[in-house]
């Protein structure tokens, strides 16, 4: 029995973990704002109904389930009757007559003739010549059988005393039927104020030379219930029932002669039970027994004036058929058994703590029995509650698609399930379990309540709880309720461990180091791990498990015993989309589109180039990194629309991605002399750039533009060629500027001027102007969507491109000096025939400077800057790219867990 029913709870497990695997369903909850199907990490997961229903199966095949559950129907059944009880004061204010005895005694005979007007009781006969009471059938002819399973009530009318019939100290149903009995009684006891207390016994029990042991007994039970004698004495009353009609010699026995005779037997119980006391070896107890049973017959045997006894009454069998009502001894007796009974006189206080309720030795043992049931009952219920835990976690772990919400579930479950272990072993008893497990389903949101087990369990132990002051011995032993909890604690640990191996395995395979050399860790073999091998293909199994363990570092802190199938499952899709999987590319209507798990920025530059050189946009997505570990400028994205989305950005060094519109061009050499400088050029106009993250690694190194370029400087125009010096005038050159002559007889006199003109100096070159600088270019537009909880701290440059510098006029030529112009005079002079002549030369108007060249200058006007090439496409229309493209192409990748988070707070961010 115990090897079949680990074999089913190890089948029960194996269904929750093959539900696992099999389940590949999408989750439909409808569109976001974009028209994008929306994926949700399913947070709390019922167990499927089929598996609640198989723990349910399973706890009906337990022994001890079944023993407390046919208990509980029975219990239940029979405590609708004490549920009925109705008390005339239900503050507990009533006085009680308190009638006890064996079953048989008569009790209820006795309560309904006193009770009651006796027209409804009547006499029937027995045989041929016996006779019994009956009133509508209510009490019974076996003496063996007590029909009074409860406490009967019955309120007398005319004092207002109520008359308990309890049910028989020796009632033979069964164990379940004593157990109700006493814990009815135990309730009347409650709702009492004041007590008298009648010992029921037939007359035969208390006649010398009959059954001594019935009467015994009798004292037995009365002195177990009345645990202080002292205080309780007084109020104990003896009436024997079914006194037979006697005759001597032809008359009948008084009624005073048959009290004499029980007051006789009285004594010789009295003399036995002293001679008892006094007998060596006795035991503590047993004397305790006999010294209670000596004060209770001495209460009883107390007199008042002219009575036999005051204490002691009789009441006959009826020597006839007919109404009880017409049998007038029986009326007489009825009178005087009311008038002892039915007053003040000895009425004591009730305390419930002065009760003793005792079970019989066979009772005692089916409800310790009983307790022990449940005991069991409680280590095999909490078998099924680790078996329902193993499998809603089961089910919980395999519908959340975050692997780092997984991990931080069940390391939280992890210490949620030893809190719960630790409170179960210290719950005193099921009620308190029952508590702390509805408790832990309740705050953990696992519904529970599905379990007709645990169900059962309140209702059975709401029973037990009733009965505890019936056995003294430790009912539970709380300490082995929990055993079971160490399965799920192990599952969930093997499960935890099993997450944090692929969440640590995807950080290495997820490393720069890695990524950048694929070539050298995609290794058939994996002992050639880092070394670049031809013979790609990396696969994990259970055999070269440990040896990859190693080879990764990993051994001393994962061992071989994670390895299962949802391990493989996970592992080997991992490592093949980081190792093996390269890139996808698309161009399409002038646009790129690149996909890769992860991006190397220093990898996709060619890439670019040759896929689609011409393309005006270029879409890159990247399942898990982007690694920026080069700069992405505008020699390849100049003014272009650049989209970026990745859920991690990390960038390595100092890096910059530039959608920079193309600046005018260098700065151009000085313009050749007399040349005009030529115009700068415009710079271009700044693309747009969109992004989208959720974690940036080092973004304070990142900066990201979409500045327009900056416009080209102006030439500097040519400078003038300085003019040439000119020369002096020459004597060859003379010219006569002047003469003048006066000619007398005697006199004549003749003055002439010559001059030779200087060649002047060259006028100085024209400059050229200096070229207008090229405008700048407008700037593009930069968006980065964080939808992270920490900031990126990436720096977004926008701005205009800045105007080209004017380039500065060339220098104009100086003018030439002239030379000097030479003038000579010639003068003569003559007197008759006697004269000479006087010639002087000097040099004038000496270095006259010619004219300075000018700056030339064009009319041509530099263009006007090209308006920004802003992509203005919707955000949603990237969004539905993406969904197209990534989604899609690695949906399996996504149910692992790997950026389905990122793909939800990304669709569901308002752009």
């Amino acid at each position: 029995m115990v090897l079949l029913k680990l074999f089913l709870l190890f089948c029960l497990i194996q269904l929750g973990f093959n539900t696992e695997l099999n389940r590949n369903k999408e989750n439909k909850q409808g569109t976001n704002e974009c028209g994008i199907p929306e994926i949700k990490s399913i947070q709390n997961i019922l167990p499927e109904a089929d598996t609640c229903k198989t723990v349910n199966e399973f706890s009906k095949g337990n022994d001890n389930y079944n023993f407390i559950n046919y208990f509980g129907t029975e219990f239940k059944s029979l405590m609708k009757g004490i549920d009925s009880l109705i008390f005339p004061d239900k503050n507990g204010k009533m006085d009680t007559i308190f009638f006890i005895g064996n079953t048989g005694s008569g009790k209820s005979t006795t309560v309904q003739i006193l009770g009651s007007d006796n027209h409804k009781i009547f006499s029937r006969p027995v045989g041929e010549s016996d006779f019994v009471i009956i009133d509508n059938s209510k009490i019974g002819t076996d003496t063996l059988t007590s029909e009074t399973l409860y406490p009967d009530l019955l309120v007398d009318k005319e004092t207002g005393y109520v008359l308990c019939d309890n049910p028989g100290f020796r009632d033979t149903r069964s164990s379940i039927h004593e157990i109700v009995a006493l814990y009815s009684i135990k309730q009347v006891i409650r709702h009492t104020n004041r007590m008298k207390i009648v010992i029921v016994s037939t007359h035969a029990s208390v006649k010398i030379g009959m059954y001594r042991e019935d009467f015994i007994n009798v004292l037995k039970h009365t002195t177990d219930l009345i645990k202080n004698i002292d205080k309780y004495g007084k109020s104990v009353y003896l009436l024997a029932t079914k006194v037979e009609n006697v005759y001597a010699r032809q008359k009948l026995v008084s009624d005073k002669s048959i009290i004499t005779d029980i007051r006789h037997y009285l004594e010789t119980v009295k003399l036995s039970l002293s001679n008892k006391i006094n007998v060596l070896n006795e035991t503590e107890n047993k004397i305790l027994f006999y010294d209670n049973c000596i004060k209770l017959i001495d209460n009883l045997l107390q007199k008042n004036k002219n009575e036999p006894s005051s204490k002691i009454e009789i009441l006959r069998k009826p020597d006839d058929e007919g109404p009880l009502i017409t049998f007038h001894s029986i009326q007489v007796e009825r009178t005087k058994i009311r008038n002892m009974l039915l007053n003040d006189i000895n009425l004591v206080k009730v305390d419930e703590k002065d009760f003793g309720l005792s079970l019989s030795d066979s009772a005692l043992i089916y409800l310790s029995d009983l307790y022990e049931k449940m005991n069991s009952h409680m280590t095999e219920l909490t078998k099924l509650i680790s078996l329902y835990l193993s499998n809603a976690y089961q089910v919980h772990i395999r519908s959340n698609s975050d692997m780092n919400e997984v991990i931080k579930y069940l390391t939280d479950v992890k210490e949620k399930i030893k809190l719960l272990s630790n409170k179960i072993g210290e719950s005193k008893h099921p009620t308190e379990y029952i508590k702390i497990i509805n408790n832990f389903s309740k705050e953990n949101n696992l519904h529970m309540d599905c379990l007709t087990g645990l169900q059962n369990t309140t209702t059975l132990n709401d029973y037990l709880v009733k009965l505890e002051d019936f056995i003294s011995s430790s009912k539970y032993t709380p300490s082995t309720w929990n055993m079971t909890m160490k399965s799920v604690i192990d599952f969930v640990d093997n499960k935890l461990q099993q997450y944090k191996f692929i969440s640590d395995m995807f950080q290495l395979l997820s490393s720069y180091k890695i990524q950048k050399n694929k070539k050298l860790y995609n290794v058939k073999n994996v002992q050639h791990w880092g070394t670049e091998n031809k013979q790609p293909g990396l696969k994990i199994d259970e055999n070269n498990f440990s040896e990859f363990l190693k080879q990764i570092n990993f051994h001393g802190k994962y061992t071989s015993s994670i390895i299962d199938e949802m391990l493989i499952m996970k592992l080997n899709p991992i490592i093949d989309i980081s190792l093996k999987y390269q890139y996808s590319t698309l161009c399409n209507n002038n646009t790129l589109t690149l996909i890769g798990t992860y991006v190397v920025v220093s990898e996709i530059e060619n890439i670019i180039y040759q896929k689609c050189g011409n393309g005006n946009k270029i879409i890159i997505f990247a399942i898990h990194t982007l690694y920026i570990d080069k700069d992405l400028n505008n020699n390849v994205l100049n003014g272009k629309s650049l989209v970026i989305v990745a859920p991690l950005w990390h960038t390595i060094g100092t890096r910059k991605i530039s959608v920079e519109g193309k600046a005018g061009g260098e700065n151009m050499p000085k313009a050749n002399f007399n040349e005009i400088g030529r115009n700068g050029n415009n710079g271009m106009p700044g693309g747009t750039f969109f992004g989208i993250g959720q974690t940036f690694i080092n973004g304070e190194n990142l900066e990201i533009c979409a500045s327009g370029g900056n416009g080209q400087n102006g030439q500097d125009g040519g400078d003038g060629m300085d003019g040439k010096d000119g020369e002096n005038g020459k004597e060859q050159n003379f010219r006569k500027i002047d003469g003048d002559s006066r000619n007398l007889i005697v006199y004549s006199k003749k003055k002439n001027i010559y001059k030779a003109d200087a060649i002047p100096g060259e006028v100085g070159g024209n400059s050229g102007g200096g070229g207008k600088g090229g405008n700048g270019g407008k700037k593009g537009k930069a968006t980065l969507y964080n939808i992270g909880s920490e900031p990126h701290y990436v720096s977004l440059v926008i701005a205009d491109g800045k105007n080209g510098i004017n380039g500065k006029d060339g220098k104009p030529g100086k003018g030439g000096k002239s030379g000097c112009d030479l003038l000579e005079v010639r003068e003569s002079e003559r007197v008759l025939f006697f004269g000479g002549s006087d010639n002087s030369k000097e040099f004038i108007n000496c270095g006259i400077k010619s004219a300075d060249g000018i700056v030339r200058r064009t009319s041509l006007i530099v263009p006007a800057p090209l308006h920004a090439s802003t992509d203005n496409t919707p955000p949603c229309e990237y969004i539905r790219d993406f969904n197209k493209r990534y989604i899609k192409e690695y949906h399996s990748l996504l149910l692992d867990g790997i950026t389905k988070h990122f793909i939800n707070r990304m669709i569901f961010t308002k752009f």
